[in-house]
C-alpha cells in the first residue's frame, strides 16, 4: 500500500475516532461503527452512566449507553442522529497475527482541550489470547498508550479494526479487546442496514442469477397506463417510476402467463448487477409463500426471508422498519392473488391492508397481481364497494393514497414479439409462427400471446394435426403434459396414466392442505398410494426431471410448479378424472378457486361429460357434490343452463345447495331467481338442523358472490328469518344478510351472535356479517367474545370481524 492510499484512511478513521465527555470533561475515545449513530468504547470510560456526550464534527452530541458489557469491558453508545456520512465497517472475523504491525487512535488527556484531532500511534502485536473460551479474551499490543486512550480503535495497515484500546499493562505495552467481541453485543443488522452489508447480498443474489437460464429468451415486456400509451416495463420502472419521488407503490397488473413472474425476476437480476450504495437494492418476496410456511403475518415473512437474505437470523420487525426507512431498499411482491391459497374478496382486501402495514414513507415497493383475479364483475363489489370495471385497481386506490399509487397494466405479446421469441426459440421458427397464425386453428393466435402459453406452444404444437380446432389453454396444457410423459415413459416404464395419476393427486393434495410445495415427504407419500407395488429409490428425483417442475427457491428438498396455472390446471384434472369415473369423493371435499373450475369444466366440455355433474347437480345425495356442481355450471358462464338450474331449483330441498344454485341463476343473469329463493327461506324449515360440511375455517362468503340493489321487501322478510326457529335458517338469513350488507340487521344479528344456545356455525356468519356491514355497534359483543368464547374458531372471527369495523372506521 502507498503512503498516500494509508493517509486517506487514516484520515477516514480519525474522522470515525470521537471523544467522550461528561460536561466538557473527557472520559476516554471511542469510534463511530455504523451509518445510524453506533459508537463503540469501553465498558470502563462511561463507568455505568447512561448518557454521555460525544463531540461530533465540533459539536457536543448526547449518547444514550445501549449496551454494555462490564466482563469485557465493552459498551456501544447511540446517537441519535442517523445516516452519518463516515463511519468504520467491523467484521467479526478479523485475522491477526504475533507480530503484525498496527495502529491506535485516541485522545490524550493532555491535548483534549486544544485539538479536534486524534492522536495516533504505532506498535506490533506482541501476544494474541482470543480463545472463545477466555474469560476475557485480549490481544496485547506493543505501543504507548496514555490516559485517554481507552476506546480507541486498533487497526492495521489495511485500515482494517481489529479491537479498541481497553487497558495499558505498563509503559509501552497495552491491551486491546477483539473487535468480534463488540460484534457480539449489537447484532450486524442494527449496526449496518445499507452500505456495505448490501452490497455483499447483492453480490451474492447477482451470482445465483448467473446460473438461470430463466432470461436467454426473454421478450422485454410492454405496460401502459390508464392515460398513456404503451411503453417498456423495464424502462417505465427503473428511469420513470423508481426516481419519482411522489409515487411510493406500483402495481403491476396482467393476466395470468402475461409475465409477471418473470419480469420481477428480471427487474431483480437488472438492479442487482448495477447495484451501488445509495441506490435501490431490490428483495423479491413471492407472496405465495405465506400459505407454505404459515407465517402468521406479512411482517413475519419479510423478517424471515430478507433476515436470510442478510444473513440476519434474529432480525426483528422494528429493526426491519428501521432498516427500510433508509430508504435504499426496493421491496417487489410478486403474486398479490396467491397470498393465500383460496383467497376470498374480505381475504384479498385484509392481504391488500396487510402490505400497506409494511409499507414506509422512505420505501417503494411493486407489487403484482393477475388483473382479473375474480370471476365476475359482480364479484367485484363486495371488495371494493363499487361498480368500476377493474377490481384489482378499485382496491388499490380506495386502499390506499391514489396520489402516491402508480398502476400499469402488461400488453399481451404483438406478432413482432412472437416472431422474436420463436427466432430466439428455433433454428426453423417460419412453420410453427405459420401455424399459430393458421386460422383452421382457433384462439391459436390469441393464446400466443401470453408468455407462458407461447413456451406450451412451442412444446406441444408440433403433436397437434387435427385442425378445424378450438385451442384452449387447458388443451394446451393437456398436450404439453402429456409429451412430457411420453418422454418419461421410456426411462422409468411408468403409463402415461400413471404419471398423471401421481402429478394430479399431488396437486390435490398440496391445494388440500393448503400448500404451494411439494415436500420429499408427500411425493414419497402419493407415489406409494399410487403405485404400490413398484419401488422408486429417489421419487423426488423422478419427479425433478418434469420441465413444469422446478426446486423451490431457499429449500433442498421441496418442489414448485414453475407457473402456478400448472398446479392449479393439475388439481382440475384430478378432479376430473375422479368425476369421469364417476366418483365424487374429491369433488365433494373442496370448494374450488375460480381458475381451476375453469380447467375442470373445459376438461368436462371436451370429454362430453358436462352430463356428469348436470345429474349429479340433480340427484347425488352429497349436498356439498350438488354445491360443486352449481359453481361449476355458474362459472361456466354457459347461458344454456339456465332451464336445468330452474328445474333443479325447484326440486331442492337443502336450503345450502338452493342458495348455490339461485346464486348460479344470479350468475347466469336471471337475478329474479335469486330474489324469489331469498324470499322464500321458510321453505326449507323443516329440514333436520346443520347438515351439510363439517365446521371449518372458510365460510361461504369464501366462494359466492355478493349481493347489491335487493328489494326492501326481501331484504324484510330475511330479516326476520334472524328469529326463525330452525338453526339452519337463521344461519342462511345471517349469510345472506351480510352480503346485502343490510344496516337495519344489526341488532338481530348481535342477539344472533351473543345466544350462547346458538350453534357456532350460525355465530360466525353473524359475526362475519357484522365485520363486512361495519357497524360499531357490535365492537363491544364482538370483543367480548374474541376474548372469552371457548370456541377457536368462534373467537378468530369475532377478532376478524372486529378489525374489519376499527379499519372500515
Amino acid at each position: 500500500m502507498s503512503d498516500a492510499q494509508f493517509y486517506k484512511i487514516l484520515e477516514l478513521i480519525s474522522e470515525c475516532t470521537v471523544g467522550i465527555y461528561e460536561d466538557e470533561k473527557l472520559l476516554g475515545s471511542g469510534v463511530i461503527i455504523s451509518p445510524v449513530g453506533f459508537i463503540g468504547t469501553c465498558a470502563h470510560v462511561i463507568e455505568q452512566k447512561k448518557k454521555v456526550s460525544v463531540k461530533v464534527g465540533g459539536k457536543y452530541v448526547t449518547a444514550d449507553v445501549y449496551k454494555q458489557d462490564t466482563s469485557i469491558d465493552l459498551a456501544v453508545l447511540k446517537l441519535p442522529k442517523k445516516d452519518l456520512r463516515n463511519y468504520l465497517y467491523i467484521e467479526g472475523n478479523s485475522t491477526v497475527k504475533q507480530g503484525q504491525k498496527v495502529f491506535i487512535l485516541g485522545f490524550p488527556y493532555s491535548t483534549y482541550s486544544e485539538t479536534t484531532s486524534p492522536s495516533l500511534s504505532e506498535g506490533i502485536i506482541s501476544r494474541v489470547h482470543i480463545d472463545e473460551t477466555a474469560e476475557v479474551p485480549f490481544i496485547q499490543i506493543d505501543v504507548t498508550v496514555v490516559a485517554g486512550n481507552s476506546g480507541g480503535p486498533v487497526f492495521d495497515v489495511n485500515g482494517k479494526i481489529i479491537g479498541l484500546v481497553t487497558t495499558k499493562l505498563f509503559d509501552g505495552m497495552a491491551c486491546c479487546i477483539p473487535i468480534k467481541r463488540l460484534v457480539s453485543l449489537v447484532p450486524s443488522y442494527e449496526l449496518y442496514p445499507s452500505s456495505k452489508l448490501f452490497s455483499d447480498y447483492a453480490k451474492k443474489e447477482t451470482d445465483a442469477y448467473r446460473a438461470w437460464t430463466l432470461f436467454d429468451n426473454y421478450v422485454d415486456l410492454r405496460c401502459s397506463e390508464k392515460a398513456g400509451g404503451q411503453q417498456d416495463l423495464t424502462e417505465y420502472v427503473r428511469y420513470k417510476w423508481l426516481p419519482s419521488q411522489s409515487k411510493a407503490l406500483l402495481a403491476v397488473l396482467g393476466e395470468f402467463g402475461s409475465g409477471k413472474t418473470l419480469f420481477c425476476h428480471k427487474l431483480t437480476n437488472e438492479l442487482l448487477k448495477e447495484y451501488i450504495p445509495g441506490r435501490s437494492l431490490p428483495f423479491l418476496i413471492k407472496l405465495r409463500d405465506m400459505k407454505e410456511y404459515r407465517y402468521k403475518s406479512l411482517k413475519d415473512l419479510l423478517v424471515d426471508q430478507i433476515g436470510t437474505k442478510l444473513g440476519f437470523p434474529h432480525l426483528t420487525w422494528p429493526t426491519l422498519e428501521e432498516i427500510l426507512r433508509l430508504g435504499e431498499i426496493l421491496l417487489i411482491y410478486d403474486g398479490f392473488e396467491e397470498m393465500t391459497m383460496k383467497a376470498s374478496r374480505f381475504q384479498m382486501a385484509d392481504s391488500f391492508r396487510e402490505i400497506l402495514s409494511t409499507m414506509v414513507p422512505e420505501t417503494k415497493t411493486i407489487i403484482t397481481c393477475r388483473t382479473h383475479y375474480f370471476s365476475t364483475e359482480d364479484e367485484i363489489r363486495i371488495l371494493t364497494k363499487s361498480k368500476r370495471p377493474d377490481q384489482v385497481e378499485s382496491l388499490i386506490l380506495e386502499e390506499s393514497n391514489p396520489d402516491k399509487v402508480s398502476i400499469v397494466y402488461l400488453e399481451p405479446f404483438d406478432d413482432t414479439d412472437i416472431r422474436f421469441y420463436l427466432e430466439r426459440k428455433l433454428k426453423d421458427w417460419q412453420s410453427l409462427y405459420r401455424r399459430i397464425n393458421d386460422p383452421n386453428f382457433y384462439d391459436l393466435a390469441d393464446l400466443a400471446k401470453r408468455p407462458i402459453f407461447l413456451d406450451v406452444i412451442v412444446e406441444s404444437i408440433p403433436d397437434l394435426d387435427s385442425s378445424g380446432l378450438r385451442i384452449t389453454g387447458t388443451q394446451l396444457y393437456q398436450l404439453y403434459t402429456t409429451q412430457c410423459f411420453k418422454r418419461e415413459t421410456a426411462r422409468i416404464s411408468l403409463s402415461l396414466e400413471q404419471q398423471s395419476e401421481i402429478m394430479e393427486e399431488l396437486a390435490f393434495e398440496a391445494y388440500k392442505d393448503r400448500l404451494t410445495l411439494l415436500s420429499r415427504k408427500l411425493i414419497e407419500a402419493v407415489w406409494a398410494s399410487v403405485i404400490p407395488n413398484k419401488a422408486e429409490p429417489d421419487a423426488e428425483k423422478f419427479i425433478r426431471n418434469y420441465p413444469f417442475l422446478r426446486k423451490a427457491e431457499g429449500s433442498r428438498d421441496k418442489l414448485d410448479f414453475i407457473h402456478q396455472s400448472f398446479f392449479e390446471f393439475f388439481v382440475a384434472k384430478g378432479i376430473f378424472r375422479s368425476i369421469s369415473n364417476h366418483y365424487h369423493t374429491s369433488y365433494a371435499t373442496e370448494y374450488l378457486t375460480s381458475p381451476i373450475d375453469k380447467y375442470l369444466f373445459e376438461l368436462l366440455e371436451t370429454n362430453n361429460d358436462i352430463g356428469i355433474i348436470v345429474n349429479w347437480l340433480k340427484r347425488h345425495p352429497n349436498i356439498n357434490v350438488r354445491m360443486n356442481c352449481a359453481l361449476t355450471i355458474q362459472r361456466s358462464r354457459h347461458i344454456e343452463f339456465i332451464p336445468v338450474l330452474h328445474e333443479c331449483l325447484e326440486q331442492e330441498r337443502d336450503i345450502g345447495v338452493a342458495g348455490r344454485i339461485a346464486d348460479a341463476l344470479a350468475g347466469l343473469g336471471d337475478k329474479q331467481s335469486l330474489l324469489r329463493f331469498l324470499g322464500n327461506l321458510e321453505k326449507y324449515a323443516q329440514l333436520q338442523e346443520d347438515t351439510g360440511k363439517p365446521e371449518s375455517n372458510r365460510l361461504l362468503y369464501d366462494i359466492v358472490e355478493p349481493l347489491e340493489d335487493i328489494d326492501q321487501q326481501v331484504v324484510n322478510k330475511v330479516v326476520k328469518n334472524l328469529n326463525h326457529s330452525n338453526s339452519r335458517i337463521r344461519k342462511f338469513a345471517a349469510f345472506s344478510l351480510g352480503r346485502i350488507r343490510a344496516l337495519e340487521s344489526v341488532p338481530g344479528l348481535i342477539t344472533l351472535l351473543d345466544n350462547s344456545d346458538e350453534s357456532i356455525r350460525a355465530r360466525r356468519y353473524a359475526a362475519a356479517a357484522l365485520g363486512i356491514i361495519g357497524s360499531p355497534s357490535a365492537l363491544t359483543t364482538l370483543q367480548s367474545i374474541a376474548e372469552h368464547n371457548e370456541s377457536e374458531i368462534l373467537r378468530q372471527e369475532c377478532l376478524k370481524a372486529s378489525q374489519r369495523i376499527m379499519e372500515g372506521s
